[in-house]
């Protein structure tokens, strides 16, 4: 009788025993990691998507304004040219045949028109020079017609000698005429000959012009530094310029890049120009880029029914050298920040019960607190009130079974 008493005695022990410790364990906290309250920077990071893009420019797609045949090719893909390097030859023949048929022409009116300005010239002065002997002997005659006339007024010479005289005067006079007018005509003719070689020759250099611009255009040159990225013809085809320019080649800038990021509509009002990005490319996880916001797209983009606006980041001569058109990018947009603000890890912001709560150290346990939070951070929190700066908080935590944290 006495064991079974015992027994029943030890048993209620157990239980007893059991029931008031069980409870504590079960709700114990256990604290794996902390560190203390203290003041720095909060920055709110945006983490979003890019992708790398020509700019305006950077990709140029050369074509043809003339219809012939490609007698020359000389790029492939991927070979490096430089500004003004002729990369292409389209069949100069007969434009070859034209210009120098122009040149020609243009040597002969310029010798003809050296050859009226050293003749004419020569002529007029030989007229002027007639001029001035016709003039002379009209003058002598007339003095001699004058000097006859009296003396056949005082019956010393005959009429017919007079008239002799009379006769030389009006011959002298009119041949006088006469060298004056064709000095007028060879004027006349000096000048209008000279105009028309002149605009003969100005026409013809007009013509040289254009067969010249003409060749140009089967000249092939590259615009711009770059290198070869697509080559769309061959040596030995045809092309022909219609409506639309044929495109032959794509050359590419390396050094003109940009980074353009996908904002979510949901996140694209706390976007601004000016705001620095960092981001990273797959290619070279190691290495981190930064750069500003330029501008915001005003238009849309949709991309699996969302909506997107495409944020400008340029991108600077030393970036280019790692970057490619058309890689990814994983970016983080600083959208704001905070200096010297009392701060927590966001690690030591825990949700039990679906409320979230601060685990710190008072005395000798952990007790759970809801301080008063400001700005959000990447790796960062704000505390406005309800912890102090050197309090230790938990980190990492694991709770009792009657309890949940996240």
């Amino acid at each position: 009788m006495k064991k079974i008493i015992l027994f029943f005695i030890s048993v209620v022990l157990i239980l007893g025993v059991s029931y008031i410790f069980w409870p504590q364990s079960s709700n114990k906290i256990q604290v794996l990691s902390t560190t203390q309250v203290e003041r720095g920077s909060v920055k709110q990071i945006l983490q979003v998507t890019g992708i790398i893009k020509s700019q305006v420019g950077g990709i140029v797609k050369i074509g043809a304004q003339a219809t012939g045949l490609i007698t020359e090719m000389k790029v492939q893909v991927g070979d490096l040219v430089k500004k003004g390097d002729i990369i292409a030859l389209i069949d100069q023949r007969k434009i070859k045949a034209q210009i120098q048929n122009s040149k020609a022409q243009i040597k002969a009116l310029e010798l003809e028109l050296a050859n009226l300005k050293h003749t004419y010239p020569l002529k007029i002065a030989q007229k002027e020079k007639d001029i001035a002997r016709l003039q002379a002997e009209v003058d002598f005659w007339a003095k001699q017609v004058q000097r006859y006339q009296s003396l056949f007024k005082q019956h010393l010479v005959a009429q017919v000698e007079l008239e002799e005289y009379v006769k030389n005067l009006k011959s002298k006079k009119e041949e006088l005429e006469a060298n004056r007018l064709a000095k007028e005509e060879l004027e006349k003719e000096f000048f209008y000959t000279q105009k028309k070689l002149k605009e003969n020759l100005k026409a013809e250099q007009a013509n040289l012009k254009e067969l010249l611009v003409e060749k140009s255009f089967r000249e092939i040159k590259s615009p711009l530094t770059g290198y070869v990225s697509q080559v769309t013809a061959q040596k030995g085809e045809t092309i022909v310029a219609g409506l639309q320019v044929a495109n032959l080649i794509t050359i590419l800038d390396p050094s003109k890049l940009e980074m353009r990021i996908y904002i979510d509509e949901t996140d694209v009002g706390q976007v601004k120009p000016g705001q620095k990005v960092r981001f990273w490319v797959d290619a070279f996880p190691q290495q981190t880029f930064e750069g500003k916001i330029k501008t915001i797209y005003p238009e849309p983009e949709i991309r699996d029914n969302i909506v997107y606006y495409l944020a400008l980041v340029p991108l600077t001569l030393a970036q280019t050298k790692y970057l490619r058109p058309e890689m990814t990018t994983h970016c983080q947009i600083e959208i704001a920040e905070k200096q010297d603000v009392l701060r927590i890890p966001n690690q030591a912001l825990k949700w039990v019960k679906g409320k979230e709560v601060v685990f710190k150290k008072i005395g000798k346990e952990f007790k759970p607190l809801s301080p008063t939070l400001g700005l959000r951070g990447f790796n960062y929190t704000e505390v406005i009130t309800g912890l102090e700066k050197g309090d230790l908080v938990a980190t990492e935590v694991v709770l009792g079974q009657n309890k949940s944290a996240q």
